[in-house]
């Protein structure tokens, strides 16, 4: 019996047959994993630099604190390998020090004044949905593309036909995607025109936004009207900050042109079953149409469900989602802070102990601190912003 099976499951027939789907979900896997990667990285770089950085530390010979070692030059009882490595950990702790309990009230405020409080990204069942879809399409695109291609082997021209469906389907989602990002862009300039004129009466000047104003400095149109405050968050506006439909033209061009030619295209290519029932024959064709145009829209209100018009929305929303105050949002950051220090201490104590055995007669205290560093490294750049 499980002899037989394993002859089922490796016999040539079913592997070649399913050869080319196992390479494109192959793909889509790790394209995904790989995407899911870089956006989790963008949000947590610091954590993985300091990480990265602090494992490099302590490395054998090849690792930066046994370069360290070398530097045994004084300076007022701080050695120079002491001062660079207090100069690495300090740069990944202030790095940090932006990330305070008031920047989740920064966070907040930037939200609520770009409208976009209870917004989010989309969730990974919709976008998993999304890619079951584009799959669907892909197979139906693949069909199409596979009647007009004769020149290769059949093997070469179902991996052809696939890919070239699977790049249009993804271009097709893109697209659908930026179109309802931009319906729901000129929701908000439609917005801002009906509040100016509430606010100015029939003013017909230009709003401009304000450049300075961003998520570390949101406070600073807490005077300004709520018109310009949406005004001041929104990206890549125009100079008259009118409404725009380039991907809305693009999608409608593209996407009846596909519904069309794939229409004519089953048409022409079964013209005896036509003649044979033609209502029935035009119906289902229609149908197909219908479904496929049905799926763009699905993608066209996910991008404008999902989107953010914002500049810098989506990067305040991942900093603050998992918490509901700002103390919740802040423990993390000081506990992950605190390791630096005691991280730097470590290394710092270790390149102390080598200096006092191997170079005993250095002027260099065993009492210096990462912690002494940073008041004297803050005391400095105080100095240094007073005399500017």
């Amino acid at each position: 019996m499980f002899e037989s099976l394993i002859d089922f499951f490796l016999q040539d027939t079913l592997i070649q047959e399913y050869a080319n789907w196992i390479v494109i979900l192959s793909s889509i896997v790790i394209i995904a994993i790989v995407s899911w990667l870089i956006k989790w990285y963008s949000y947590n770089s610091y954590i993985v630099n300091f990480a990265i950085m602090n494992a490099f530390y302590n490395w054998p010979l090849i690792g930066r604190g046994s370069k360290h070692k070398k530097d045994n030059t004084t300076d007022k009882k701080w050695s120079a390998g002491e001062i660079k490595l207090c100069e690495d950990y300090y740069f990944e702790y202030h790095r940090m020090e932006s990330l305070n309990d008031n920047y989740y009230n920064l966070c907040r405020d930037y939200l609520a004044k770009a409208e976009e409080i209870g917004r989010k990204p989309i969730p990974f069942l919709i976008w998993a949905l999304l890619v079951v879809l584009v799959f669907a399409e892909a197979i139906i695109f693949g069909k199409l593309i596979l009647t007009f291609v004769g020149e290769f082997s059949a093997n070469e021209v179902k991996m052809f036909s696939l890919l070239v469906a699977f790049l249009l389907a993804i271009i097709l989602v893109w697209i659908t995607d930026r179109t309802g990002a931009e319906w729901y862009k000129n929701s908000k300039i439609s917005k801002i025109k009906v509040w100016q004129k509430s606010e100015d009466g029939d003013n017909k000047k230009v709003p401009i936004p304000n450049t300075q104003v961003s998520l570390q400095t949101s406070y600073l149109d807490n005077n300004s009207p709520k018109y310009q405050q949406l005004l001041n968050r929104i990206k890549n506006l125009n100079a008259k900050v009118t409404r725009s439909y380039l991907f809305t033209i693009v999608a409608v061009i593209l996407i009846s042109s596909i519904a069309i030619i794939a229409f004519i295209q089953r048409a022409t290519l079964n013209v005896d079953t036509i003649n044979e029932t033609p209502y029935a024959a035009y119906a289902t064709y229609i149908f197909f149409s219908l479904v496929f145009l049905f799926i763009q829209m699905i993608g066209i209100y996910v991008g404008y469900v999902y989107s953010f018009t914002s500049t810098e929305g989506k990067k305040a929303w991942y900093s603050i989602y998992k918490y509901n105050t700002s103390e919740e949002f802040y423990r993390p950051i000081y506990m992950h802070k605190e390791y630096i220090k005691s991280q730097a201490q470590i290394n710092l104590g270790k390149l102390q102990k080598y200096f006092n055995n191997k170079h005993k007669n250095l002027d260099i205290s065993s009492n210096n601190t990462f912690h002494e560093f940073i008041i004297n490294k803050r005391n400095k750049e105080k100095q240094n912003n007073e005399i500017v």
